[in-house]
């Protein structure tokens, strides 16, 4: 695993995914932030967290709709689903947890 000078520590698939949006999105990289604003290194790098957890965040909460949907599962396939719902959304969250 690669260590991430954005957060200090390991990254994981859902940061480098939520990263990837972001920069195809428009977002720019810290980098660019201090060269266009003039703004301190440690001032884009939060610009840039606050960025990538409410990526996160919206991930967290179609993976919390979908739990709803399968609240009452009736056969093994749907007790599979809800549990892999379950376990998106605490990796989700232990990733948002990072960020701060």
């Amino acid at each position: 695993m690669k260590k991430s000078y954005l957060i200090g520590g390991l990254v994981t698939r859902n940061i480098i995914g939520a990263m990837r949006e972001f920069i195809k999105s428009g977002g720019k990289k810290t980098y660019q932030i201090v060269k266009d604003s003039g703004v301190s290194r440690k001032a884009a790098k939060q610009d840039i967290r606050s960025g990538l957890s409410n990526r996160l965040k919206t991930k967290r909460n179609f993976a919390m709709i979908k739990i709803d949907q399968n609240k009452n599962p009736k056969t093994i396939s749907q007790i599979d689903k809800l549990k892999k719902y379950r376990q998106e959304k605490k990796d989700l969250t232990r990733d948002i947890n990072k960020l701060k």
